[in-house]
């Protein structure tokens, strides 16, 4: 074969390899609540049972207000209990759902540390803080049981029972507990808010002999580390050489994911398929239109009204 034909065979595929979909970023997008609670505006989050389960409850109330669902309060916050109807020596519990009702908090969230376990320990004792450092953060789990109590009918809204596992890329041992217990807050508070969470998409590339190439490709690596301001400067840099560049009109709709404008995503991505119909564009697409479904849920029935936390 003469140098030409092998430059004949190689062009195509050095324009795929440089071109098409090859790279990823991450999009935030939200994810629903797994439960869904109606008419709950205001929640008292009350330490859990357990030797973790105050820290526990402090992390389930932090991501409660992070994500803005509901006004959380303290156990802390609550009034003292002047009713005729509770005894002196009522449960605590008890006295703590009619001090809730008495501040007219809608729900209650309570629960309990089940198990703490490390897979090293045989008898699967309880772990103290000492021992969870000294195990495999790898093998270390936690089980938390939790309820949501509805104030006025004392009706049970949500319970469920959580496994917690530290992963496997946990390195810093000496901070094992401390992750499982934030790992186990979000998960409970998963349960019952939305939550922000990194979705990964294809970005689009093209070869350096098409005008505006090289912005395109310095964009995707720069969304690639995050750098979504950088990223769209360089694809509308892109844009400004080459109106008709889809790649760079493909990764504008991404960026405007990013931002949770999906209307703009969405005519992004349409008009990148009108100029050049591609896979990786239908794709990026249903991906767009499967997030704006999921932040309408996740939305409602609050809208964007977002509560700050009173501590």
């Amino acid at each position: 074969m003469n140098n030409r034909s092998w430059i004949t065979y190689l062009l195509p595929l050095i324009m795929f390899a440089v071109s098409g979909c090859s790279h990823f970023a991450n999009v935030p997008t939200w994810r629903p609540a797994v439960a869904r609670i109606e008419g709950v505006e205001t929640v008292a989050v009350l330490p859990f049972e357990g030797e973790w389960g105050a820290r526990v409850a402090e992390e389930v109330s932090d991501a409660f207000s992070e994500s803005g669902t509901y006004t959380i309060v303290g156990a802390s916050s609550l009034p003292v209990v002047q009713s005729a109807s509770l005894s002196e020596d009522a449960p605590a519990f008890d006295r703590m759902l009619a001090a809730a009702r008495q501040a007219d908090i809608d729900a209650v969230l309570t629960g309990n540390i089940v198990s703490e376990e490390s897979a090293p320990s045989p008898n699967k004792s309880p772990l103290s803080w000492a021992s969870l450092r000294k195990a495999d953060p790898a093998s270390s789990s936690m089980t938390v049981e939790y309820r949501l109590i509805d104030t006025r009918t004392g009706e049970t809204l949500s319970q469920n029972r959580i496994i917690c596992l530290e992963p496997e890329s946990q390195v810093a041992v000496e901070k094992s507990a401390e992750s499982l217990i934030q790992r186990c807050g979000l998960e409970v508070a998963s349960q019952l808010t939305p939550q922000f969470e990194d979705c990964s998409m294809a970005l689009a590339t093209c070869p350096w002999t098409v005008r505006g190439g090289h912005s395109v490709r310095k964009g995707a690596r720069a969304a690639e580390d995050g750098d979504w301001e950088t990223a769209t400067q360089c694809w509308e840099s892109a844009l400004r050489m080459n109106p008709e560049n889809d790649s760079a009109i493909f990764n504008l709709a991404l960026a405007a994911a990013s931002q949770q404008d999906f209307s703009r995503a969405e005519e992004l991505a349409l008009e990148a398929i009108r100029i050049q119909h591609s896979d990786c564009y239908e794709a990026g697409l249903e991906k767009i239109r499967q997030q704006r479904s999921q932040a309408e849920i996740a939305s409602q029935p609050r809208g964007d009204n977002r509560l700050s936390a009173v501590k």
